[in-house]
């Protein structure tokens, strides 16, 4: 099983494997940023000691179809979510739409699998989030064209 000087180690390795020069800001916070994104890895031993969560931030809700919008998340966290392995939330006090992923941990995790891990699950949740707003402009468009045709 992972614990906190284990799951330390693997950061490293990781750093050394995709070459990081400043690692200070993700070493001490888990603060990266991969292909634009903003994204933050927990780990907390006492709460989930199998389980590490990476939360990927997308920013503010855009300018759209709430309702549609809320629905889309809500429908995503139905369908992927089982489990709590993939889970759309809105940060309350800034209006955050933020994925959070839990990638299972045990002794065995390497640095360069944590780098690969990221890199596909950080591709794949901004392609669902730009599936989601392509979606809610259809929605938003079909609303408007409604609109004038009536």
């Amino acid at each position: 099983m992972m614990d906190l000087h284990r799951y330390n180690q693997v950061l490293e390795e990781m750093c050394d494997h995709v070459k990081l020069g400043d690692r200070t800001q993700f070493l001490e916070n888990g603060l990266l940023t991969i292909g634009g994104t903003d994204m933050f890895l927990l780990y907390d031993e006492a709460f989930d000691p199998e389980f590490l969560q990476l939360r990927i931030d997308f920013g503010p809700v855009p300018d759209c179809n709430r309702e549609h919008l809320w629905r889309s998340l809500l429908n995503c966290n139905f369908v992927w979510g089982q489990g709590g392995y993939l889970v759309f939330s809105v940060i309350p006090e800034n209006e955050h739409v933020v994925l959070t992923l839990k990638h299972t941990l045990n002794d065995e995790v390497s640095g360069a699998e944590l780098a690969n891990w990221l890199a596909f699950a950080s591709g794949e949740a901004k392609a669902q989030w730009m599936h989601i707003l392509r979606a809610n402009e259809a929605t938003r468009y079909r609303s408007l064209s409604a609109t004038v045709h009536s």
